[in-house]
C-alpha cells in the first residue's frame, strides 16, 4: 500500500516544479501528524486526492496543473477544530475546513479564485457550496474516491497484512 502511494506521490510531484515545492514544504508535510480516514493522515490523502483529479482533468478536458494544484491543497488545514477562527468560521469542521484551507493554500502557496472556489466546494454535498466548475467536480469526485478507499478498502488490506505476519 506504502509503495503505491509513493508512486502517486511521485507522479504529483512531476507534473511541475510547483507541484514538488509544495510537496516538499514544512507546511504542507506537518499535515503527515494529522489523521484522516482513520487508516490514513492528511498528507497521504491529499496526494491521492491531486492524483486522482490528475487523471480526472485529463479525461475531462480541465487545465491538470491547476486542478492538481488546487486538489493537493483542498485539506491544508489545522484538523483541530479548537484553532479554527470561530468568527470567520462558524460552524462543524466539516462546513469550515474548506475555508481554511483555501484561506492557507492562497497565503502559502498562491491560488487562483477558481482554485479557491473550487476548493471551497470540494465537500460538496455536505457543505451546501455547490461547484461551480469541472475543476471543482474533479475534486470533489477524487476526494470521495480516497475517502472511500481509506475507509473501506485500506483498513482490510491492512488488517489481511497483518494476518500474513
Amino acid at each position: 500500500m506504502l509503495e503505491f502511494t509513493t508512486l502517486m506521490e511521485e507522479s504529483v510531484r512531476n507534473i511541475s516544479p510547483e507541484m514538488a515545492m509544495i510537496i516538499d514544504s514544512e507546511e504542507f508535510k506537518s499535515l503527515e501528524l494529522q489523521r484522516r480516514h482513520f487508516t490514513s493522515n492528511t498528507y497521504a490523502h491529499s496526494i491521492r486526492v491531486a492524483f486522482m483529479a490528475g487523471i480526472l482533468a485529463e479525461k475531462w478536458g480541465i487545465h491538470k496543473e491547476e486542478t492538481v494544484k488546487a486538489a493537493l491543497l483542498h485539506d491544508f488545514c489545522d484538523r483541530d477544530t479548537k484553532t479554527i477562527d470561530v468568527e470567520k468560521q462558524k460552524g462543524f469542521y466539516l462546513f469550515s475546513h474548506p475555508i481554511a484551507a483555501a484561506i492557507n493554500g492562497d497565503y502559502y502557496f498562491g491560488l487562483t479564485p477558481r482554485q479557491k472556489a473550487a476548493i471551497i466546494a470540494h465537500m460538496f454535498p455536505g457543505s451546501l457550496v455547490m461547484p461551480a466548475s469541472k475543476m471543482a467536480w474533479a475534486i470533489i469526485t477524487a476526494d470521495k474516491l480516497a475517502a472511500c478507499y481509506e475507509t473501506f478498502i485500506l483498513p482490510a488490506a491492512l488488517k489481511k497484512a497483518a494476518v500474513r505476519i
